[in-house]
């Protein structure tokens, strides 16, 4: 077909390196929940026009090569890696792209739930796309919604905190007391047992769970702080 060498220069490209996990077996679902592939972001808003997210989109099918004179490229990352003042750039799905994932948030009034929706397509070595879907979903309140619930969620919690406390103010004073009988050096020796070890381990143990827990319910808060200014702005 043409020339004889129109292929050399596909066939002498070298083989773009990627991690064995995400083509060698079909993807699995913490692939696509997870957020530690998160690279050239792209934001398409829905407080945009529809005609300026149809722009977004081509010029991230072409590299910003067919936006027009006068406008700017709505790529943000198209332009990431081009010579300094050039006017294209690469286009956002590319030769060593190996995963596109497109996430969007749905809320549920019924239910009181956010779900975050994620499909991802893995392009593998042999050119095969795999497709994933997965849900995330989570209530808009992390205490639920009615009062019973909540009177008994948030009883439940301070009662497991004062207990904890507790135990975490009965082993301090019971290791300073052990200090003063015995001498800081013979502390292990006269105050470790097995009951004071179930003791430290159920304290050092709630820590990351009252660490996972607050950081859940920021985050969640969050999330509804920017729905609720969204709404409001229009």
């Amino acid at each position: 077909i043409g020339e004889g060498n129109i292929f050399d220069q596909w066939w002498g490209k070298g083989c773009y390196p990627i991690p064995s996990y995400m083509n060698n077996l079909p993807p699995e679902d913490w692939m696509v929940e997870s957020l530690d592939f998160f690279h050239r972001p792209e934001w398409l808003l829905t407080a945009n026009s529809l005609e300026e997210l149809n722009e977004k989109v081509i010029d991230m099918e072409t590299g910003c090569q067919g936006t027009r004179p006068g406008r700017e490229c709505r790529c943000t990352t198209c332009m990431e890696g081009a010579a300094e003042g050039a006017l294209t750039g690469a286009p956002w799905v590319d030769e060593k792209t190996r995963r596109i994932t497109a996430r969007f948030l749905v809320f549920t009034p019924d239910y009181g739930q956010w779900a975050m929706v994620s499909s991802a397509f893995f392009m593998s070595r042999s050119g095969h796309i795999w497709k994933r879907i997965v849900v995330q979903s989570f209530y808009m309140s992390t205490y639920g919604t009615d009062v019973p619930g909540v009177v008994t969620l948030v009883a439940a919690l301070s009662v497991w905190c004062l207990m904890l406390a507790r135990n975490l103010l009965v082993e301090t004073r019971e290791i300073f007391t052990t200090a003063r009988t015995y001498g800081p050096s013979k502390v292990l020796k006269h105050y470790v047992d097995f009951w004071n070890i179930v003791d430290w381990i159920s304290i050092l143990g709630s820590i990351p769970l009252l660490l996972a827990w607050f950081s859940y319910d920021g985050a969640v808060a969050a999330v509804n702080d920017a729905a609720d200014k969204m709404i409001r702005e229009g």
